[in-house]
């Protein structure tokens, strides 16, 4: 005997998924219509409880999914990244720079001394640095910071020398040493 939700649900077929979306949403609207539309469970509050908790695991499980096709590595490194973000990342820094703005971002804990380098790097070479994130980051973080990066900083040593960023560097270093001779560094 077949169970009666079984029967009036529609099971997720290539041909379903062509003409109404991704594999996986036609998987996530096959479980929700499965195991908790037609579900008894939703009539108690525990259980409302548990229906929300399991909508929210397979959400998350699915977007996560879908960005895996969009991952990959950088060479040398297990360091993922998305293409996608990227790409996007090359093309804002291209707008930029056409648009006369010279910036890099970054990200992660900042050094003692970020502050004189970020000052330095504006007064001297007109160069913004963003803090785009924490040291928390996502494929899409790290792949826009790359691809941002690699047009933005190549144009930026074209103009004022391959070691811009290191001259910078070292005097930013310097200074804060200067102004605080006791550290930390």
């Amino acid at each position: 005997m077949t169970c009666e939700r079984e029967r009036h649900v529609r099971k997720p077929t290539m041909e379903h998924a062509v003409t109404h979306g991704s594999w996986r949403m036609t998987a996530a609207e096959h479980f929700f219509q499965l195991y908790i539309d037609n579900s008894p469970a939703h009539t108690s509050g525990i259980n409302d409880m548990k229906k929300w908790i399991l909508i929210a695991v397979f959400g998350a499980a699915c977007t996560s999914g879908c960005a895996v096709k969009d991952r990959t590595t950088f060479p040398g490194s297990p360091m993922t990244y998305s293409r996608k973000a990227y790409e996007g990342g090359r093309a804002d820094a291209q707008r930029d720079i056409q648009r006369g703005v010279l910036a890099t971002e970054s990200a992660g804990l900042p050094t003692v001394w970020a502050g004189e380098y970020d000052r330095l790097l504006k007064q001297r070479y007109g160069v913004e640095d963003r803090g785009v994130a924490g040291c928390m980051v996502d494929d899409r973080i790290v792949g826009h910071m790359a691809g941002y990066n690699e047009v933005s900083n190549a144009e930026i040593k074209r103009r004022f020398g391959a070691d811009v960023f290191d001259r910078t560097a070292k005097d930013a270093q310097a200074l804060y040493k200067k102004k605080h001779p006791n550290g930390p560094y």
